[in-house]
């Protein structure tokens, strides 16, 4: 009974222990957390980047993301409630100068305070090159005074980096203190430009440009530019007061030089001199002079021996010219008639005995929707009895076909009549012009007998040239009456870059055989200094008559990249080989063929320059005989400061039928520049000769100095002596006289002066018309645009309008005849603390003929003001040391005078403004993606001594996303690439979906399809090439078994207008 009793408690227990099991595991179990990193994410400094980690458990969580300083999430901490699966996006903008490389990121949960999990994943920064230049954009110079000018370079990538400096200008008189600087990330360094410019008149306006391109992307590049105002300076100006109407501007320049020399024949002496006078300006309103005359003598004549005069008149519809030596004159002119030009010539020369005569017109105008010219002259030669007459006519028709197709013909003729006797000696005489084979000369007859003969000669060509897309054609005809015959064809690819390929075709006929020849030329050009460059090209040529060699040449060559290498001594060192090489038959030896191999390699520095060649080469002479040669060579230049050294080294062999002739030797020189006005040069050389005959040696030493505006402006005095030894002179069959010396000394004298055109002369060329312009220059100190008792009045100020200037007396005032609208500049004699106050119409003139105009012209003073425009990256409204400046941005300035500035590429803006007190403000407009911050305005308070440093900061707007975490509701995280486009871009947009499975895409009035993988989708969108600059929405939808959602992006259209790097708009 008892066991029954316990079995079946037994069996109640089991069955309440089953029932409790089943119902425990009826409960739901709960799902364990845990945090996915996503895939890493790359960008640019600047660059919008998302990393969106995944979430899956229960219960709430806090979130916080870990990241290096600089970089600040859009949402740093966060508190989910999960039930299930979710998503969490982490947004940075890459900070402007973060280094390129792998940057990790870090999100951390935590549950009740305690850590339950993390995550790490990483943003990949790629590199960016950047660079800035800067340089004051006006500086005020004097001629004769040495000028540096200082051009700042940063950095603005993210990356160390090498810039290559440059001076764009065409002539080669500005100087740079470095070729190339490396800097670091957000580094930045000065350099200086510097020029020094002789001999200018005032006023005289020049412009440096300044080049920066980085040697890890030659794409990148930066350009600033300083206008200089030269004034007087050192150049001598004497003569007339203020010019109130056409002035002429005279300059004289008088030299002399004595030179010594003795050697093996003796001591010389030789003297020289020569003036140089010129003269240039208004003869009225509507013409303009220029003139020239030289006179100079020697020690054969001591007396004027040479004498040359030049006079050119100009107006809009004529032109004459006028020159005149000691032996001879000759006038030239052109007359305007509609669209047609006639410029007749004419002209007589003495040479010795001979007379020349000569005459001719030219002609040319439009025809038939194209340009036609003709040319006709007659010239003659008389010697004693002797005569000879050269005729000449030529044509030209050119039109345009098509866009593609333009047509050009010609025709030439020349004819030539000679009266000659055999006694007389041959006459001098010019090749006929324009003779593409030559006009067989009459016979003389008998002795004593004269003769009279015309001979005749023609030819005519014809061009026609086709050029489509990268191909141009071009072919070309022409005949003689001689009988000769060309045709030719030419072309290839014209812009096919870097590819490049050009052949061309040729037969010519003559009476007695025929030539054909083919050429071509292929090259690959890969652009910029880090591409290699390659070149293979050639010609054949042969004739009907077999009895005569074909000509044939081939030729190539290998330009390397240039090589970077960083030496601790140097800094960086660049290396760049070229490598050509030819082959061709012989003019001289049938079937021979001649042979060259050349090899040159270029090392350079910041001031190093090192350039070594290498060439050989074999040829035939006219004799036939077989000439080996062989050179090598090196030459470097090394600056330091005002200091240039150089050095050369070379050597050469030559051979001609195997016997030798070599030579080699050296050279070193050191200029510097002491000061503006002083300079000096050493050098010296040696070089050593050997051959069959023997050896021999030569040596020399020179040292010349230069001194410009001594004593006086505008006097120089320079110096030289030389100090030379040749052994071959020595020895039983030399002159006894190695050793050689020679001195020279010269001085120059430079004068210059303006006077105004006398009245007589301005009535006989036409006379002044416009009107007279007058008034009164003064400093209008309370800026109230009236002068009033005390404000002194601006003498010595030039004050122009077109062509016309004048220059302000003691009572500030000045008189101008202005012709037409102008707008009154003061480019000289204006202290910088000082500008024009006023409305600009205040400075406009009409110009009407006939009428008078009054404008006294108040000069406020100014001060300068420097802002710097920042993007305040940690939004504390404080500019910080690593916080980039926004390029371009907009200050205007409200005060006395309303301004508006931009900065330059650093975000520095710098401008000069009337005293008094500002309301500075930040000018977001033109700048996409950003939003005001503390202080975006500040007050500012001019004064003589200028304002501190303004520093307006602006955010970096991020749209931030709204997210939902609630488990099952749709939700959409999307994200463009950029948040500025143009018309015509390509802009890609990045969605991600959670609880839905279809998106539609609305943007600029169309539908865009989208199709999702793993709930992504990137959509390309094309801004329209019309659309208006302004804000526009893209709006997405998703939809899945929760319902509906509809979000929007927005993307800000910006102008196509850019301002070019370095430079910086203002007044």
């Amino acid at each position: 009974m008892k066991r029954s009793r316990r079995a079946a408690v037994l069996t109640a227990m089991l069955a309440a222990s089953l029932s409790a099991a089943q119902a425990q595991s009826a409960l739901p179990v709960p799902t364990p957390f845990s945090l996915t990193s996503p895939t890493p994410r790359s960008g640019v400094p600047g660059q919008l980047v998302t990393l969106t980690f995944r979430l899956e458990g229960q219960g709430r969580y806090d979130l916080s993301v870990e990241s290096p300083p600089g970089w600040v999430p859009i949402t740093p901490r966060a508190q989910l409630d999960l039930s299930g699966q979710t998503l969490f996006p982490v947004t940075f903008r890459i900070p402007a100068q973060a280094p390129a490389g792998q940057v990790p990121i870090t999100v951390r949960a935590q549950q009740g305070g305690q850590d339950v999990m993390s995550a790490e994943s990483n943003v990949t920064v790629q590199a960016k090159s950047l660079v800035g230049l800067s340089s004051p954009a006006k500086v005020e110079g004097a001629a004769g005074v040495f000028l540096k000018i200082p051009v700042d370079v940063v950095n603005l990538g993210n990356q160390t980096d090498t810039f290559d400096l440059a001076l764009e200008n065409v002539d080669s008189r500005p100087q740079l203190s470095a070729r190339s600087v490396t800097l670091k990330a957000g580094e930045r360094t000065t350099v200086q430009v510097s020029l020094i410019l002789s001999g200018i008149s005032p006023d005289y306006h020049y412009t440096t440009y300044v080049l920066a391109t980085s040697r890890l992307d030659s794409a990148v590049l930066a350009r600033t530019r300083s206008e200089i105002i030269f004034g007087a300076g050192t150049n001598r100006t004497g003569g007339g007061a203020a010019n109130s109407g056409p002035s002429l501007l005279f300059k004289v320049r008088s030299e002399a030089e004595v030179a010594y020399q003795r050697s093996d024949q003796g001591d010389q002496v030789d003297w020289g001199y020569s003036v140089h006078a010129s003269g240039s300006g208004q003869l009225s309103d509507s013409v303009e002079a220029a003139a020239s005359s030289e006179v100079g003598g020697d020690q054969a004549a001591a007396l004027p021996s040479t004498l040359s005069a030049q006079l050119e008149l100009r107006s809009e519809t004529w032109s004459a010219q006028v020159t005149g030596s000691s032996s001879g004159v000759s006038v030239a002119g052109s007359v305007q008639a509609g669209d047609w030009i006639i410029a007749p010539r004419a002209q007589y020369q003495a040479l010795g005995a001979a007379k020349r005569y000569g005459a001719g017109v030219d002609v040319s105008g439009p025809v038939a929707g194209g340009k036609f010219s003709a040319s006709a002259s007659s010239q003659a030669v008389t010697l004693g009895e002797q005569s000879q007459r050269q005729d000449s006519f030529g044509a030209r028709y050119a039109v345009t076909l098509s866009p593609a197709l333009d047509l050009s013909v010609s025709a030439s003729a020349q004819g030539t009549q000679s009266s000659l006797r055999r006694v007389a000696p041959p006459l001098p005489t010019d090749p006929p012009a324009d003779a593409s084979s030559p006009v067989p000369a009459a016979q003389p007859a008998p002795t004593g007998t004269p003769s009279s003969s015309y001979s005749f000669g023609a030819q005519a060509a014809q061009i026609l040239t086709y050029r489509s897309g990268n191909v141009d054609l071009t072919e070309t005809y022409s005949a003689s009456l001689g009988g000769l015959h060309t045709f030719g064809v030419s072309g290839g690819l014209s812009s096919a870059a870097p590819l490049g390929l050009r052949a061309a075709a040729t037969v010519q006929l003559t009476p007695k055989e025929n030539w054909y020849g083919v050429s071509g030329l292929a090259f690959f050009d890969g652009g910029g200094s880090r591409s290699f460059g390659a070149s293979i090209g050639g010609h054949y040529q042969f004739s009907s008559d077999l009895t005569r060699a074909s000509q044939w040449q081939a030729s190539g060559g290998v330009s390397s990249p240039t090589y970077r290498v960083k030496a601790a001594s140097f800094g960086e060192l660049s290396l760049a080989a070229t490598l050509r090489a030819a082959l061709s038959s012989d003019d001289n030896k049938p079937l021979a063929t001649d042979r060259s191999l050349g090899l040159e390699v270029g090392l350079s520095t910041a001031a190093l320059q090192l350039r070594a060649s290498a060439s050989a080469q074999q040829d035939y002479t006219n004799t036939q005989q077989q000439r080996d040669q062989l050179s090598l060579g090196l030459a470097s230049s090394y600056r330091l400061g005002q200091n240039e050294f150089g050095a050369q080294v070379g050597a050469a062999r030559v051979s001609l039928d195997g016997v030798p002739t070599t030579t080699y030797g050296g050279q070193v020189s050191w200029q510097r520049q002491w000061s503006a006005q002083l300079s000096s040069a050493l050098d010296f050389s040696q070089s050593w000769q050997n051959n069959s005959e023997g050896s021999s040696a030569r040596s020399s030493a020179g040292v010349s100095v230069e001194g410009q505006n001594v004593l006086t402006p505008g006097l120089s005095l320079r110096a030289s002596y030389r100090l030379a030894y040749d052994s071959a002179k020595t020895g039983p069959s030399g002159s006894g006289q190695p050793l050689s010396q020679a001195a020279r000394v010269g001085v120059s004298y430079d004068l210059a002066f303006a006077v105004a055109t006398p009245a007589a002369v301005v009535q006989a060329f036409g006379g002044l018309s416009g009107s007279l312009v007058s008034g009164t220059l003064y400093r209008d100190d309370n800026l109230n645009g009236v002068r009033d008792p005390g404000e002194a009045a601006l003498a010595g100020v030039t004050v122009q309008a077109g062509n016309q200037t004048s220059v302000t007396d003691a009572q500030g005032r000045y008189q101008l005849q202005v012709s037409g609208p102008q707008t009154l500049s003061f480019p000289s004699g204006l202290s910088a603390a000082l500008e024009p106050f006023g409305a600009g119409d205040s400075r406009r003139l009409t110009g009407t003929a006939g009428s008078r105009e009054t404008r006294d012209i108040g000069f406020a003073p100014v001060g300068n003001v420097d802002v710097l425009a920042y993007q305040d990256l940690n939004q504390n409204g404080v500019y910080d040391a690593d916080e980039p400046g926004l390029p371009y941005a907009s200050v205007r300035l409200v005060g006395p005078v309303t301004r508006t500035v931009q900065a330059d590429s650093r975000g520095h803006a710098r401008t000069t403004l009337p005293l008094g007190r500002y309301t500075a403000a930040l000018d977001l407009t033109g700048i996409a993606g950003l939003s005001a911050a503390a202080p975006l305005q500040a007050d500012v308070q001019v004064g003589a001594a200028g304002a501190g440093a303004l520093q307006l900061g602006a955010v970096p707007f991020i749209p931030k996303p709204v997210l939902s975490y609630k488990n099952g509701a749709a939700a959409i995280f999307a994200r463009l690439d950029s948040e500025t486009a143009r018309a015509g871009d390509e802009v890609r947009l990045d969605v991600q979906l959670q609880g839905a499975d279809s998106l539609s895409v609305r943007a600029f009035g169309q539908d865009y399809p989208a199709a999702l993988t793993d709930n992504r989708a990137e959509i390309t969108l094309k801004v329209p090439q019309h659309a208006a600059p302004g804000v526009y929405d893209l709006v997405l939808t998703a939809s899945g078994p929760s319902g509906q959602k509809t979000s929007s992006v927005r993307l800000i259209l910006t102008p196509t207008a850019t301002t070019p790097v370095g430079e910086v708009t203002g007044p």
